[in-house]
């Protein structure tokens, strides 16, 4: 039986580091996609405002399911 097999492994610094890591990985791909390439692109058909405007949008829309799952909270 594998009941309980991972629960002696994940210490309290061991879940810190995970979180951090997280959040360093996944605010750092984030921030490329949005603004290292998606707000390029969009600065090159339209102006600075709309590029804005347009990327403000999606960016919401993609968050959007996380704040649709009851239990999830985004801070």
């Amino acid at each position: 039986s594998l009941t309980g097999i991972g629960t002696t492994l994940m210490t309290p610094g061991l879940v810190l580091q995970l979180i951090l890591a997280n959040l360093i990985i996944s605010g750092f791909s984030e921030e490329l996609g949005w603004r290292g390439y998606a707000l390029d692109r969009l600065q090159r058909r339209s102006s600075a405002l709309a590029a804005s405007l347009i990327l403000g949008l999606v960016h919401g829309l993609w968050h959007l399911p996380l704040f649709l799952i009851p239990g999830i909270t985004q801070g």
